[in-house]
């Protein structure tokens, strides 16, 4: 089947099946996420990943993703579509600066950061949920 991609919507982040624990209260956040550019890609009616950039002030952005198991299967589409967007999300609203905050211990997401165009800046000490190290990386235009 064809993926799609569509502009997120609330339910998206309340439906998608993840390989973690996704806490309640970030998904709260996420979906309180409103006037800022974002998308679900989906499977038919299954949500693989939903994802966007929380603009913070004039040009810079906080990029986030959060993949769905299904994700896992298809990873060169989520890369190609990841990649897309996040190329027309920093031209759209003129971004010269996109961030990224990934787990010190999640290799994948570490990879697939880098391979967007994201550069480590430097660690954020205690940053998780659970208190745990956090890469900051930065996109820059």
């Amino acid at each position: 089947m064809m993926l799609n991609i569509v502009p997120f919507e609330k339910e998206h982040i309340f439906s998608i099946k993840t390989r973690f624990a996704f806490p309640q209260e970030g998904k709260i956040a996420l979906a309180r996420n409103e006037g800022s550019p974002a998308y679900t890609v989906m499977d038919g009616d299954e949500v693989l990943a939903v994802g966007g950039v929380t603009v913070m002030w004039e040009g810079v952005g906080e990029a986030w993703i959060i993949m769905g198991e299904g994700a896992y299967t298809r990873p060169y589409s989520i890369a190609k579509y990841s990649s897309y967007l996040f190329d027309h999300i920093q031209e759209d609203y003129k971004l010269h600066r996109i961030q990224a905050s990934v787990s010190i211990i999640d290799e994948t997401a570490k990879r697939f950061v880098n391979w967007l165009g994201f550069e480590v800046e430097g660690i954020m000490t205690k940053y998780g949920p659970d208190k745990s190290d956090y890469f900051r990386y930065a996109r820059v235009a």
